[in-house]
């Protein structure tokens, strides 16, 4: 399911609308299973605590190395635990390689 945020409503009042497959999600419409977990009144609120939090997400992502990162980092704390590196060494060395994958990573696109 595709969900969207646009901006709309009166300039500087922060209204926006979800979109869900092209229709906009009500700010006044909840759903009963919420109604009957926390009542009307705060079932109201805690949906348009939400539909207002969604205005405010921005998108996250990760490294496109992340995972070589990651795997990078644990062989290094694990040469240090195991007394076969010193800390500084074993990080100085990881943060190499993972520099130099991530320009090679981003030479690449």
């Amino acid at each position: 399911m595709s969900t969207s945020v646009h901006r709309g409503g009166r300039p500087g009042t922060g209204q926006f609308r979800i979109r869900r497959r092209g229709r906009e999600a009500s700010r006044d419409v909840v759903t009963q299973g919420l109604i009957d977990k926390f009542g009307e009144e705060r079932a109201l609120d805690l949906h348009r605590f939400f539909l207002d939090y969604l205005a405010d997400a921005a998108p996250m992502w990760n490294s496109p190395i992340n995972n070589f990162a990651s795997d990078t980092l644990a062989a290094a704390i694990t040469e240090v635990l195991g007394k076969v590196k010193g800390a500084q060494e074993a990080m100085d060395e990881a943060q190499a390689l993972i520099q130099a994958r991530l320009e090679e990573t981003l030479n690449a696109a």
